[in-house]
């Protein structure tokens, strides 16, 4: 599917406060660089926005990344008592089980992290709902397309590795994982087929390899889990205890977010 046709138009960036030509590349690929002065894209510019939205600017205000952008993350703690977290260095955060170490949070932001979470990923969206206060906000980006069965590319993991062999694989050594699979179309995520994978247990002892990784940019190995479904998310979100669940869709040209296409848009879940 081609993208909506958007001609060049000029915004102001919210994090620099430069002046910019939205180009056509970022028409193609929103993650482009879209301002020349910081080089922050749609999506640096939408969190921003966002958060200063559902929330007032207030050190009485508590919130918390999960691997936000740099840019993003100084002027967020700036605004607020705010803590940018990793995976896999300090301040760690594991978000299918840690406590918040700023405790109740007013709000949680999660960009383009939950498609690289461990399975089962129910985990890391019922955490999120734990540990936002009562009307906290969760602001979330992921990959997602409309149609499919909205369960994990890659099953529940137990005694598992990431090797090299021709290519980078998984291999897992235990049989115990659930009925996989996926309508395997190409999507709009990177353009990269999603496997299918064999729906009986395996024989005991035997391993079993995954191939045709998918890793995306950004700090760490981001081995890409999971294709969300539109569906599928707003089930989890709401089964984790957010009483709703919105797809922003709104554009505000004047800071330079557009979404060309009709897939991805960030969501805005409250408690």
């Amino acid at each position: 599917m081609a993208c909506t046709e958007i001609s060049e138009f000029g915004f102001t960036c919210n994090l620099c406060g430069g002046n910019s030509v939205f180009p056509q590349e970022s028409l193609v690929n929103p993650e482009h660089p879209s301002c020349t002065g910081c080089g922050s894209n749609v999506r640096f510019r939408w969190l921003i926005d966002r958060v200063t939205r559902e929330v007032r600017p207030d050190k009485s205000v508590r919130g918390i990344g999960l691997t936000d952008p740099e840019p993003v993350a100084a002027i967020l703690a700036e605004r607020f008592t705010y803590l940018n977290t990793f995976f896999d260095i300090e301040p760690r955060m594991n978000i299918r089980s840690d406590e918040s170490p700023l405790g109740e949070l007013d709000f949680l932001i999660a960009s383009e992290v939950f498609e690289h979470v461990a399975p089962p990923v129910a985990d890391a969206f019922h955490n999120a709902a734990r540990i936002l206060r009562p009307g906290g906000v969760f602001l979330i980006t992921v990959p997602w397309v409309h149609e499919g069965d909205g369960k994990e590319v890659i099953p529940p993991l137990h005694d598992w590795k990431i090797a090299r062999e021709d290519s980078w694989v998984i291999v897992d050594g235990d049989s115990r994982y659930p009925r996989m699979s996926f309508d395997g179309g190409p999507g709009p995520c990177l353009g990269h087929t999603r496997e299918h994978f064999p729906e009986w247990p395996l024989p005991e002892g035997k391993l079993e390899t995954y191939r045709n990784l998918v890793y995306h940019g950004g700090p760490g190995f981001a081995l890409e889990m999971r294709l969300f479904t539109r569906c599928g998310l707003e089930e989890n979100l709401r089964a984790a205890g957010f009483s709703s669940v919105e797809f922003d869709t709104c554009e505000n040209r004047g800071i330079g977010v557009v979404y060309p296409y009709p897939w991805g848009h960030p969501i805005v879940a409250r408690k």
